[in-house]
Protein backbone atom coordinates (compact mmCIF):
# COMPACT_ATOMS: atom_id res chain seq x y z
CA UNK A 1 0.00 0.00 0.00
CA UNK A 2 3.19 2.58 0.57
CA UNK A 3 4.64 2.16 -2.86
CA UNK A 4 1.11 2.05 -4.41
CA UNK A 5 -0.03 5.41 -2.88
CA UNK A 6 3.15 7.03 -3.17
CA UNK A 7 2.59 6.91 -6.63
CA UNK A 8 -1.08 7.60 -6.61
CA UNK A 9 -1.18 10.18 -4.30
CA UNK A 10 0.57 13.24 -6.28
CA UNK A 11 -1.96 12.46 -9.00
CA UNK A 12 -4.90 12.51 -7.04
CA UNK A 13 -3.69 15.46 -5.05
CA UNK A 14 -4.75 17.42 -8.18
CA UNK A 15 -8.62 16.17 -8.38
CA UNK A 16 -9.06 16.96 -4.68
CA UNK A 17 -7.88 16.08 -1.17
CA UNK A 18 -11.66 14.06 -1.15
CA UNK A 19 -11.13 12.37 -3.80
CA UNK A 20 -7.37 11.05 -2.59
CA UNK A 21 -8.65 9.89 1.04
CA UNK A 22 -11.13 8.09 -0.53
CA UNK A 23 -9.48 6.33 -2.83
CA UNK A 24 -6.88 5.75 -0.37
CA UNK A 25 -9.91 4.01 1.46
CA UNK A 26 -10.96 1.90 -1.05
CA UNK A 27 -7.67 0.53 -1.32
CA UNK A 28 -7.09 -0.17 1.69
CA UNK A 29 -10.43 -2.26 1.90
CA UNK A 30 -9.83 -4.03 -0.89
CA UNK A 31 -5.83 -4.53 -0.06
CA UNK A 32 -7.79 -6.12 3.47
CA UNK A 33 -10.82 -8.34 1.47
CA UNK A 34 -7.83 -9.78 -0.77
CA UNK A 35 -5.41 -11.07 2.17
CA UNK A 36 -8.14 -12.34 3.80
CA UNK A 37 -9.61 -14.42 1.14
CA UNK A 38 -5.57 -15.80 0.56
CA UNK A 39 -5.28 -16.38 4.43
CA UNK A 40 -8.46 -18.86 3.98
CA UNK A 41 -7.68 -20.26 1.08
CA UNK A 42 -3.85 -20.89 2.63
CA UNK A 43 -4.40 -21.10 6.33
CA UNK A 44 -2.55 -19.74 8.70
CA UNK A 45 -0.55 -22.86 9.65
CA UNK A 46 1.61 -22.30 6.37
CA UNK A 47 2.10 -18.69 7.77
CA UNK A 48 4.53 -20.28 11.12
CA UNK A 49 8.20 -19.38 10.92
CA UNK A 50 10.22 -22.09 10.53
CA UNK A 51 12.07 -21.21 13.15
CA UNK A 52 11.22 -23.08 16.32
CA UNK A 53 11.04 -21.76 19.87
CA UNK A 54 13.28 -22.67 22.18
CA UNK A 55 12.25 -26.03 24.66
CA UNK A 56 12.97 -24.32 27.47
CA UNK A 57 10.41 -21.51 26.93
CA UNK A 58 7.87 -24.09 26.95
CA UNK A 59 6.64 -23.55 31.24
CA UNK A 60 4.61 -20.41 31.07
CA UNK A 61 5.30 -19.42 33.79
CA UNK A 62 9.27 -19.81 33.29
CA UNK A 63 10.37 -18.24 36.59
CA UNK A 64 10.92 -14.51 37.94
CA UNK A 65 14.30 -14.63 35.46
CA UNK A 66 12.15 -15.17 32.32
CA UNK A 67 9.26 -12.77 33.26
CA UNK A 68 11.80 -10.03 34.01
CA UNK A 69 13.59 -10.79 29.74
CA UNK A 70 9.86 -10.73 29.24
CA UNK A 71 8.94 -7.69 30.44
CA UNK A 72 12.19 -5.70 28.96
CA UNK A 73 11.60 -7.37 25.20
CA UNK A 74 7.69 -5.92 26.00
CA UNK A 75 8.71 -2.79 27.23
CA UNK A 76 11.07 -2.44 24.30
CA UNK A 77 8.14 -2.68 21.96
CA UNK A 78 6.74 -0.68 23.65
CA UNK A 79 9.80 2.21 22.93
CA UNK A 80 9.90 1.26 19.39
CA UNK A 81 6.02 1.82 19.11
CA UNK A 82 7.33 6.04 19.84
CA UNK A 83 10.52 5.65 17.87
CA UNK A 84 8.82 5.11 14.41
CA UNK A 85 6.17 7.67 14.59
CA UNK A 86 8.08 10.26 13.09
CA UNK A 87 8.39 8.83 10.03
CA UNK A 88 5.05 7.19 9.87
CA UNK A 89 3.11 10.56 10.49
CA UNK A 90 5.43 13.16 10.04
CA UNK A 91 8.42 12.15 7.34
CA UNK A 92 6.77 12.84 4.02
CA UNK A 93 5.07 16.67 5.60
CA UNK A 94 8.93 16.93 6.74
CA UNK A 95 10.28 16.81 3.45
CA UNK A 96 7.77 18.27 1.07
CA UNK A 97 6.64 21.24 3.31
CA UNK A 98 9.34 22.17 6.66
CA UNK A 99 12.23 21.12 3.97
CA UNK A 100 10.25 22.86 0.57
CA UNK A 101 11.76 19.50 -1.46
CA UNK A 102 7.72 19.18 -3.12
CA UNK A 103 5.27 16.69 -3.10
CA UNK A 104 7.21 14.64 -5.68
CA UNK A 105 10.56 14.27 -3.68
CA UNK A 106 8.20 13.29 -0.81
CA UNK A 107 6.24 10.80 -2.74
CA UNK A 108 9.73 9.11 -3.74
CA UNK A 109 10.56 8.84 0.06
CA UNK A 110 7.42 7.02 0.67
CA UNK A 111 8.00 4.70 -1.94
CA UNK A 112 11.35 4.19 -1.10
CA UNK A 113 9.87 3.58 2.59
CA UNK A 114 6.94 0.83 1.05
CA UNK A 115 9.60 -0.83 -0.75
CA UNK A 116 11.63 -0.89 2.30
CA UNK A 117 8.65 -2.58 4.37
CA UNK A 118 8.44 -5.09 1.76
CA UNK A 119 11.96 -6.59 2.27
CA UNK A 120 11.51 -6.30 5.79
CA UNK A 121 10.46 -9.66 6.86
CA UNK A 122 12.94 -11.67 4.37
CA UNK A 123 15.76 -9.19 5.79
CA UNK A 124 15.01 -9.87 9.48
CA UNK A 125 13.85 -13.52 8.22
CA UNK A 126 17.17 -14.17 7.18
CA UNK A 127 19.08 -12.18 9.93
CA UNK A 128 17.15 -14.70 12.79
CA UNK A 129 18.43 -17.66 10.74
CA UNK A 130 21.98 -16.29 11.15
CA UNK A 131 21.93 -14.90 14.48
CA UNK A 132 18.78 -15.85 16.58
CA UNK A 133 15.87 -14.06 17.41
CA UNK A 134 17.61 -11.71 20.33
CA UNK A 135 20.38 -10.86 18.59
CA UNK A 136 18.69 -10.03 15.49
CA UNK A 137 16.03 -7.82 17.40
CA UNK A 138 19.70 -6.56 18.91
CA UNK A 139 20.78 -5.46 15.41
CA UNK A 140 17.32 -4.04 14.10
CA UNK A 141 16.88 -2.03 17.19
CA UNK A 142 20.53 -0.37 16.52
CA UNK A 143 19.69 -0.17 12.41
CA UNK A 144 16.38 1.41 13.09
CA UNK A 145 17.51 4.01 15.88
CA UNK A 146 20.06 4.88 13.13
CA UNK A 147 17.36 5.35 10.32
CA UNK A 148 15.13 7.98 12.39
CA UNK A 149 18.20 9.76 13.58
CA UNK A 150 19.68 10.27 10.48
CA UNK A 151 17.51 12.88 8.92
CA UNK A 152 18.57 15.35 12.07
CA UNK A 153 21.76 15.53 10.41
CA UNK A 154 21.61 14.88 6.88
CA UNK A 155 18.73 15.72 4.55
CA UNK A 156 20.87 14.57 1.34
CA UNK A 157 18.95 12.15 -1.06
CA UNK A 158 21.23 9.34 -0.12
CA UNK A 159 20.49 10.26 3.75
CA UNK A 160 16.68 10.12 3.09
CA UNK A 161 16.38 7.27 1.05
CA UNK A 162 18.33 5.52 3.78
CA UNK A 163 16.05 6.65 6.31
CA UNK A 164 13.11 5.60 4.40
CA UNK A 165 14.06 2.26 3.34
CA UNK A 166 15.58 1.31 6.96
CA UNK A 167 12.91 2.37 9.23
CA UNK A 168 10.01 1.10 6.55
CA UNK A 169 12.09 -2.27 6.85
CA UNK A 170 12.24 -2.22 10.56
CA UNK A 171 8.57 -1.62 11.04
CA UNK A 172 7.36 -5.26 10.04
CA UNK A 173 10.85 -6.49 11.01
CA UNK A 174 10.73 -5.70 14.68
CA UNK A 175 7.22 -7.36 15.21
CA UNK A 176 8.41 -10.37 13.40
CA UNK A 177 11.51 -10.11 15.67
CA UNK A 178 9.70 -9.40 19.44
CA UNK A 179 6.74 -12.36 18.51
CA UNK A 180 9.62 -14.49 17.76
CA UNK A 181 11.54 -13.87 20.72
CA UNK A 182 8.51 -13.71 22.93
CA UNK A 183 7.86 -17.27 21.61
CA UNK A 184 11.24 -18.53 22.19
CA UNK A 185 10.76 -17.48 25.92
CA UNK A 186 7.28 -18.50 26.58
CA UNK A 187 6.48 -21.49 24.48
CA UNK A 188 3.91 -21.29 21.72
CA UNK A 189 1.27 -22.02 24.14
CA UNK A 190 1.86 -18.68 26.07
CA UNK A 191 2.51 -16.52 23.23
CA UNK A 192 -0.89 -16.15 22.00
CA UNK A 193 -1.70 -14.48 25.28
CA UNK A 194 1.21 -12.59 25.68
CA UNK A 195 1.39 -11.52 22.46
CA UNK A 196 -1.72 -9.92 22.45
CA UNK A 197 -0.05 -8.37 25.47
CA UNK A 198 2.96 -6.72 23.69
CA UNK A 199 0.41 -5.57 21.32
CA UNK A 200 -1.82 -3.79 23.59
CA UNK A 201 1.03 -1.91 25.31
CA UNK A 202 2.44 -1.65 21.50
CA UNK A 203 -0.87 0.52 20.54
CA UNK A 204 -1.26 2.35 23.80
CA UNK A 205 2.34 3.94 23.37
CA UNK A 206 1.63 4.54 19.67
CA UNK A 207 -1.12 6.62 20.49
CA UNK A 208 0.29 8.71 23.24
CA UNK A 209 3.13 9.17 21.00
CA UNK A 210 1.19 10.30 18.17
CA UNK A 211 -1.16 13.12 20.29
CA UNK A 212 2.40 14.01 22.33
CA UNK A 213 4.20 14.76 19.02
CA UNK A 214 1.48 16.37 17.64
CA UNK A 215 1.95 18.74 20.64
CA UNK A 216 5.38 19.57 20.28
CA UNK A 217 5.31 20.29 17.03
CA UNK A 218 2.69 22.41 17.83
CA UNK A 219 5.00 24.08 20.84
CA UNK A 220 7.93 24.18 19.02
CA UNK A 221 6.71 24.74 15.06
CA UNK A 222 9.74 22.01 13.76
CA UNK A 223 9.48 18.27 13.16
CA UNK A 224 13.31 18.00 13.29
CA UNK A 225 13.37 17.50 17.11
CA UNK A 226 10.67 15.07 16.91
CA UNK A 227 12.91 12.59 14.30
CA UNK A 228 16.28 13.08 17.56
CA UNK A 229 13.10 12.02 20.36
CA UNK A 230 12.20 9.14 17.98
CA UNK A 231 15.79 7.94 17.52
CA UNK A 232 16.17 8.36 21.23
CA UNK A 233 13.15 6.27 21.84
CA UNK A 234 14.52 2.84 19.60
CA UNK A 235 18.07 3.64 21.22
CA UNK A 236 16.87 2.95 24.59
CA UNK A 237 14.54 -0.21 23.26
CA UNK A 238 17.79 -1.52 22.15
CA UNK A 239 19.15 -0.53 25.63
CA UNK A 240 16.16 -2.84 27.16
CA UNK A 241 16.73 -5.79 24.53
CA UNK A 242 20.50 -5.87 25.81
CA UNK A 243 19.65 -5.84 29.45
CA UNK A 244 17.45 -8.71 28.70
CA UNK A 245 20.67 -10.62 27.46
CA UNK A 246 22.40 -10.17 30.28
CA UNK A 247 19.42 -11.18 32.80
CA UNK A 248 19.21 -14.10 30.16
CA UNK A 249 23.24 -15.22 30.76
CA UNK A 250 23.02 -14.66 34.64
CA UNK A 251 19.46 -16.88 34.86
CA UNK A 252 21.86 -19.71 32.31
CA UNK A 253 25.06 -19.47 35.01
CA UNK A 254 22.83 -19.53 37.92
CA UNK A 255 21.14 -22.72 36.69
CA UNK A 256 24.14 -23.89 35.42
CA UNK A 257 25.62 -23.63 39.21
CA UNK A 258 22.29 -25.45 40.67
CA UNK A 259 22.55 -28.01 37.91
CA UNK A 260 26.14 -28.91 39.21
CA UNK A 261 25.61 -29.12 42.84
CA UNK A 262 22.66 -31.48 42.63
Amino acid sequence: MWVIASFIVPLLLGLSLSVTWGTLGLLCIAAGLLCDYFLQQQGVAHLASPITASPRGNNPSGGAGVKVIVMLVVGAYALDAIGFVPHTVFWVDYLARENALGNQAASLQWGIFGLGALCGPFMVGALAHRVGWQGGLMIAFAAKAAAVLLPVFSLALLSQSVSSFMVGAMIPGIVALTSGRLAELVGPIAHKKLWGQATAAFAAAQAVAGYAMSALYELWGTYAPLFAIGGLMLAGGFLLVLRSRGVQQQRHSHLTVQNRRQ
